[in-house]
């Protein structure tokens, strides 16, 4: 019979078939690995890790979070410093904690104060010089914690806004597509079949964040997806693929699709989120936006996979079905 050319609806029962075979183990034992999205009855499995993506244009600068801690902690203890009349210079190397925690016992020896007035609210205390250099102390910590804006009123202040979390990709006019291992290279981190997104996050808090790179997305861009299909049809029996899409009102239905019409340029979300199978089981792969995942796994032939990794230009892992693809996967880093 020839392949329909539209998505029909289907009734099937083979993501009930997923349901009884996939091994979900307890997270807590094994993690997220792909035989909990996967049944076990496939040849082979990959992972494919949607790329990182470099600004061209940007200048190769880092960012420091705890750099930027630090240089907030002193401009707040100069603050307080000078505003106190401090002379003790040795004071200004402390760390803001054993700062604050020193200044309050100077400033209770100052005004001649027992320990036991720190238990009152602000409200109970004393109105007089004791208090007044108190209450500078916890503005310029509320200050410090909240960011420059904060004008001492705490119902409403801004947050420093993470440099990471405070760009648009979509702005960026040359983009470069990375692979995770050149970017674990560069970044000395071993690259293995179990690395995460959050191995990168850690190993950039020891040595700054690139700000020209951009963390994978969670789905393959149009492009990418199309290099992916073209070949997944070649190892297409039926060539027709069985999805699952929400409608309207929320309601999801299965569809029997032509994998022809995923790969045509139009198609701008070629891969939605969930399972696409071929119709007769040649392989499976799935996507999951909504769990952060930041990979596209597959089950199908080791024939295929050798294929997608020599025709795709995807960054192809192979791996077995107990990999994981949580963000705590990673025990070598």
């Amino acid at each position: 019979m020839e392949p329909a050319s539209e998505c029909n609806k289907i009734d099937t029962k083979v993501f009930d078939w997923i349901a009884q075979n996939i091994i979900a183990e307890p997270f807590e034992l094994v993690g997220n690995p792909i035989q909990r999205f996967i049944p076990p009855h496939f040849e082979s499995y990959c992972k494919i890790l949607h790329p990182f993506i470099l600004d061209a244009d940007a200048p190769e600068t880092r960012y420091s979070e705890k750099e930027e801690r630090r240089r907030a902690d002193m401009l707040t203890i100069q603050r307080i410093y000078e505003k106190l009349n401090l002379h003790d210079v040795s004071l200004l190397n402390l760390e803001l904690k054993t700062f604050l925690e020193t200044v309050t016992e100077i400033i209770l020896t100052k005004h001649g104060e027992d320990r036991s007035i720190l238990d009152l609210s602000m409200k109970a205390m004393p109105n007089n010089q004791f208090k007044e250099d108190l209450m500078f102390m916890v503005k310029e910590t509320l200050r410090n914690g909240f960011g420059p804006l904060f004008d001492g009123d705490v119902s409403h202040y801004d947050s420093n806004i993470h440099p990471l979390h405070d760009r648009e990709l979509e702005k960026v006019v040359n983009k470069l597509k990375i692979t995770w291992k050149a970017v674990a290279d560069q970044s000395g981190l071993l690259f293995h079949h179990n690395i995460s997104p959050i191995s990168f996050v850690h190993r950039f808090e020891a040595i700054g964040f690139p700000l020209n790179l951009y963390f994978p997305n969670y789905a393959l861009d149009s492009e990418d997806c199309h290099k992916l299909l073209n070949t997944l049809k070649e190892y297409s029996t039926s060539q027709q693929v069985i999805i699952q899409i929400y409608t309207e009102n929320y309601t999801l239905v299965n569809q029997l699709c032509p994998i022809e019409k995923m790969i045509q340029p139009d198609e701008k979300d070629a891969l939605p989120n969930g399972y696409i199978l071929d119709e007769n089981l040649d392989w499976i792969i799935y996507t999951d936006y909504y769990r952060d995942l930041q990979m596209t796994i597959l089950g199908g032939s080791k024939k295929l996979i050798d294929s997608l990794k020599l025709q795709t230009g995807l960054e192809i892992v192979e791996c077995p079905f107990h990999s994981r693809v949580d963000h705590f996967s990673d025990n070598l880093n």
